[in-house]
């Protein structure tokens, strides 16, 4: 926990304070910012973002974003996009140490959840988003989109 500055502690006192809701629940936390010179009082700030997006936004968002992102992980590898798969890597280790993963600011590949690219599926040529799931069935019923 040295190591980590503490983290793990704080990700325990959350999971014991607080739970694990369904939906999400108001956090208090309480950080010193960028702050060198504040005193260190009461600090309690969830930093890991897998233990925040559980604590905050409940179990039920947190595994649809995780389900969003593992979609948009396999999207990139069947296409071929060795950069987003990199990325996706990058952002997914960096997150267990920061709060940013859902964050536009800080994490821009958030909208790559949205963006259409070309790919081969089966060997024809596709063109679908991370969650094209969604909407698979109003394409059915209109085959020009």
């Amino acid at each position: 926990d040295r190591l980590f500055s503490g983290r793990l502690m704080l990700g325990k006192w959350a999971f014991e304070d607080y739970g694990i809701p369904l939906l999400g629940q108001e956090v208090v936390m309480q950080g010193l910012g960028y702050s060198e010179t504040q005193e260190l009082g009461y600090y309690f700030y969830i930093d890991c973002s897998y233990i925040k997006m559980l604590i905050c936004y409940g179990l039920l968002v947190s595994v649809v974003i995780w389900v969003a992102y593992t979609l948009l992980g396999r999207r990139a590898v069947k296409s071929g996009n060795i950069w987003l798969v990199w990325m996706l890597g990058v952002i997914g280790l960096h997150c267990t140490m920061e709060h940013h993963l859902m964050e536009i600011a800080y994490n821009p590949f958030l909208l790559a959840l949205f963006a259409h690219w070309e790919c081969s599926c089966k060997g024809e040529p596709c063109r679908q988003s991370a969650i094209s799931f969604l909407t698979r069935k109003s394409r059915a019923a209109n085959p020009e989109r």
